[in-house]
């Protein structure tokens, strides 16, 4: 009698079947999260695109760039129409770029809470706040001003990945080191051959245009991401009462808050590795592209100056979008003076230790 075979696979041959389905996984799955951040890093471009339009589009209609931090009212203190639940005490409206060019990125409804003084930024109304007190009305989450490569968060509220060009860092006792006198710092960091925007708040800046832009639009930076950047609506640290009226008195202005050039913007320092008018080397990592642990440290009062310049979670590089409204890709590995070069508008007249530097395309 003929012994009837078996159909079936032997434990042998199940074994050889599922360890090369896990190494044709394991081939697949980089191929697969490479996609997946081309993706994240395409539609951030478009990000950026989008806020250098915008920001373009503020230029053309109020004949300036806008500033990183300025004053868009003042609340008096009374109900808010929107939240009748909620009646905050009177503060002035103090705001950066990211409030001025709404207007301009289909944001009209978020822009007059801001610039209608009826309307406050605060609330008291402990079920629509969100950290510091801002009202959630005021700084809602736009998928515009998110990088969907970020995965650090540490708001709920107006989570931000961009930051604009605010040039030469010039805060005493935030980390800028230079020649120039302590008290024509803050200043000369004002002009239009360090900076394209510049304070409206206190010390007001002159006005910059991209049409002072000396250098080429194509070569200047005019905004960048940054994993560590702030929320959009901040102006300072601290709780928003605090930051934006410290003596709960309407009378008496706000002080001009000092951390304003660095939440949402990104500055240079006067580091030279070639020592050029005396300049030492950049003496710490977090000051450069990508610098430092970017996930894990997150920016304070006390480094926010050395935090703010471009980072990103795109491998090796970041995205920027320049001042004609392109876009670029960036090495997180270009020369400082490259860095510095293209956030001058005017490189040659810039408080730089080198300006006869000359940006060459071969080196971006």
């Amino acid at each position: 009698m003929r012994k009837r075979l078996q159909a079936g696979f032997t434990l042998v041959e199940l074994l050889v079947v599922i360890t090369i389905i896990g190494i044709l996984m394991g081939l697949a799955l980089p191929a697969i999260n490479m996609v997946r951040e081309n993706a994240r890093r395409a539609q951030c471009t478009a990000n950026q695109k989008g806020i250098a339009m915008g920001i373009i589009g503020y230029n053309d209609s109020k004949d300036s760039l806008p500033k990183y931090v300025r004053l868009f009212g003042n609340y008096s203190g009374a109900a808010d129409p929107a939240d009748p639940s909620s009646s905050p005490a009177a503060h002035p409206k103090l705001g950066g770029w990211q409030v001025a060019v709404l207007g301009h990125l289909d944001q009209q409804p978020t822009y007059e809470r801001w610039t209608e003084d009826r309307y406050p930024l605060l609330t008291s109304n402990a079920g629509n706040t969100g950290p510091n007190g801002y009202s959630k009305d005021t700084a809602p989450l736009f998928p515009l001003f998110q990088c969907p490569s970020k995965s650090v968060f540490t708001n709920d509220i107006g989570v931000n990945s961009y930051v604009g060009n605010t040039g030469m860092a010039a805060d005493p006792g935030n980390g800028y080191f230079s020649p120039l006198p302590a008290a024509s710092v803050f200043v000369t960091s004002q002009s239009k051959a360090n900076t394209l925007f510049n304070s409206g708040y206190g010390t007001v800046g002159q006005t910059i245009r991209l049409e002072d832009v000396a250098d080429g639009l194509t070569n200047t930076m005019l905004i960048s991401e940054n994993v560590q950047a702030k929320p959009w609506h901040w102006v300072g640290f601290g709780s928003g009462l605090a930051v934006l009226d410290p003596d709960s008195d309407p009378n008496t202005p706000a002080p001009y808050p000092a951390a304003s050039r660095y939440l949402q913007g990104m500055v240079w320092h006067y580091f030279d590795k070639q020592g050029a008018g005396g300049a030492s080397a950049v003496p710490a990592p977090d000051y450069t592209i990508n610098g430092g642990d970017i996930l894990f440290t997150p920016m304070g009062s006390g480094n926010a100056a050395m935090l703010a310049r471009p980072s990103s979670e795109h491998a090796d590089v970041v995205v920027v979008g320049m001042a004609d409204g392109s876009t670029r890709v960036l090495s997180e590995t270009v020369d400082y003076r490259v860095y510095q070069s293209m956030l001058t508008p005017k490189h040659k007249s810039a408080n730089v230790p080198f300006p006869e530097y000359v940006l060459r395309s071969e080196e971006l």
